[in-house]
């Protein structure tokens, strides 16, 4: 009683704008991480500009967001790209797959909100919470797996320049 049906959509608004910061500096690390194995001159890496609005554009991030990112990390891996392959494509699979949970779950748990159903809403909010953190802990493991293998990169860079 006394819940507001706008409930379910304000969750969704919170974690948009709780998440805002983590994304904004990320969006900041994949530049720099491209411009970087860019200046280490790793084939395959595509344009910087291109990369950012695949991963950054709300709607077309959900699809292509996952598969840039995954590129990039291919790219960097550069000889093992074999061996990982299945690591990538299992993270782009994830990737658009959380993507997919948070939309469909924040339209649900929005027009349940509307109809009054509020415990089951409120439920499916927490599944959008939910996506909300396997996509953060994603962005962790790409910043943690690519930071190493650029330092990997330069280390071996500046052997055989000296």
């Amino acid at each position: 009683e006394g819940t507001s049906p706008d409930a379910p959509i304000a969750i969704s608004l919170i974690l948009v704008i709780a998440s805002l910061p983590a994304w904004c500096a990320f969006l900041l690390w994949i530049r720099q991480a491209h411009h970087s194995a860019r200046a280490l001159q790793v084939p395959g890496l595509g344009s910087t500009a291109w990369l950012l609005i695949k991963v950054a554009v709300p709607g077309m991030s959900l699809i292509t967001g996952g598969r840039a990112i995954g590129r990039l990390w291919s790219a960097i891996r550069g000889t093992e790209r074999e061996s990982g392959s299945t690591e990538v494509t299992r993270f782009q699979v994830v990737w658009a797959a959380t993507a997919i949970v948070w939309t469909v779950s924040a339209i649900v748990s929005t027009v349940l909100g509307v109809q009054e159903a509020f415990v089951v809403a409120m439920l499916i909010s927490a599944l959008q919470c939910l996506a909300t953190i396997v996509r953060g802990l994603l962005r962790m493991r790409i910043i943690k797996n690519v930071g190493a293998r650029l330092d990997a990169h330069a280390r071996r860079e500046w052997q055989l320049t000296n």
